[in-house]
């Protein structure tokens, strides 16, 4: 029994001390390394005129907001920054084979790469506890998850079938090109494949691309990464909630001439779709950008409402027209050439002698005749007829007056409806061809887009 309690201390003593090994190590390099290090303010290179090359990346997964009234994108991601500091370079085999260790952030020099057009008071969200991984070479690794929120400029002139391009400008904001020289990661490393699925917007790309610019302010030029992330709405949403209300209301701003004036509602039918056209127009502006370019479906909008105040105001002179008391015909002219002839071509007007004779070609509307009631002394053969025969004969030619007054009444204010009729028309097919041709063009722009 004691000799199996002590091969149990034995082994036991063994393993701590293979722990304990491992341990020192990692703590004696790290010891070792930072003892030696100078101030971390100061750049890792043995020649001050050598410049510290740091390589960027940012691997986007997700488009966490994008506001077009406010023109700003938030995205979120994986960011990772190399380089190499050559003071922090060891011998492996010198301890235990131990290749790669982890450093602290504040105990080494990091450069101070910026987002240059930064749209959050708060700047980068950065998570800032996850330590460096650094090699025996000297490779330095900074890799964190961050957000990030940019200004963006908006270009909705194609609006639901837009693409929107967004930059991030990086760089250092305290070192120039002759300090520290920012390039960005290529090959298979740069590709973008841990995106999630937007409901609002799709990854069309993301490029980077190095630029250096000498500033005013500055004598030496800076080296920034500028990071391109292209965008594209995703329109099926739109083509049922957005377009196909719109283009039904504005062939309904045209049907509003194909309604008779008897019905006695189309002023009010004219002002009710005007409301709604202005209303809807007023819904989808609300989440537009202001823009230097007006979006097409705007442009369409604004067509819309303008044919729409036209209609009201065309449908008040075509009941004018048709209920006014007219005092003189319809001009000769306009009689017959737009009533009777534009108006027979259109199906409006129909004469009734025509109608009887199952004839197109005429053009004259025929009454019947009133009675004509001749001079009753001239049967009689010159004799007088009695006093009550004769205010018969009066009240007779009265009612034939009256008749005929009352025919040229009819007659005169059937050329007046039938004109309103032939007016209606007219509007119809003129805004129909419209309302037609502007969908047509404004929904080829935006299918080429």
């Amino acid at each position: 029994m004691l000799t199996l309690i002590c091969i149990v201390l034995v082994l036991t003593r063994f393993e701590n001390t293979v722990d304990a090994d491992a341990i020192n190590n990692e703590a004696k390099l790290i010891n070792d390394l930072l003892a030696n290090y100078p101030q971390p303010s100061a750049r890792p290179v043995y020649n001050d005129s050598d410049a510290v090359i740091i390589t960027y990346r940012y691997l986007v997964t997700q488009v966490t907001e994008l506001d077009e009234r406010r023109q700003f994108i938030s995205v979120n991601g994986w960011m990772a920054q190399t380089w190499t500091d050559h003071l922090m370079v060891w011998n492996a085999s010198d301890y235990g084979g131990l290749g790669t260790i982890k450093v602290d952030k504040s105990a080494i020099w990091i450069p101070d790469i910026t987002l240059y057009n930064n749209a959050d008071d708060k700047f980068e969200s950065v998570k800032d506890d996850i330590p460096l991984s650094i090699d025996s070479d000297g490779s330095v690794i900074m890799a964190s998850p961050a957000i990030y929120t940019a200004f963006c400029k908006m270009d909705v002139k194609f609006f639901p079938f837009d693409k929107q391009v967004c930059k991030f400008k990086f760089g250092s904001w305290s070192y120039g090109s002759q300090d520290v020289d920012v390039e960005a990661i290529t090959g298979e490393a740069s590709n973008q494949n841990e995106f999630q699925e937007n409901g609002v917007w799709d990854l069309d790309y993301v490029t980077f691309e190095k630029n250096v610019i000498k500033y005013d302010c500055c004598l030496h030029p800076f080296t920034d990464i500028t990071m391109s992330i292209g965008l594209a709405r995703r329109y099926q949403s739109y083509i049922g909630n957005v377009l196909a209300p719109c283009v039904l209301l504005s062939f309904l701003a045209a049907f509003v001439f194909y309604l008779p004036a008897e019905c006695g509602e189309k002023i009010s039918f004219s002002i009710t779709n005007l409301l709604a056209i202005v209303l809807f127009q007023q819904l989808i502006a609300e989440s537009l950008p202001p823009s230097d370019e007006t979006p097409y479906i705007a442009s369409f909008f604004t067509l819309i409402i303008s044919l729409g105040c036209i209609s009201v105001v065309a449908t008040s002179i075509i009941l004018k027209v048709h209920y006014g008391r007219h005092k003189k015909p319809v001009n000769a002219v306009i009689n017959t050439y737009i009533v009777r002839g534009l108006g027979s071509f259109l199906g409006v007007y129909k004469d009734q002698k025509c109608t009887d004779m199952g004839s197109s070609q005429c053009f004259k509307r025929v009454h019947p005749s009133p009675v004509v009631i001749t001079d009753i002394t001239k049967k009689n053969n010159g004799v007088n007829p009695s006093d009550e025969l004769k205010e018969i004969m009066a009240d007779i030619r009265k009612f034939n007056e009256q008749i005929d007054e009352r025919k040229k009444e009819e007659e005169l204010l059937e050329t007046w409806t039938d004109l309103a009729s032939v007016l209606d028309r007219i509007m119809l097919i003129l805004c129909m061809f419209i309302v037609f041709t502007a969908s047509i063009v404004v929904t080829i722009k935006l299918i080429k887009r």
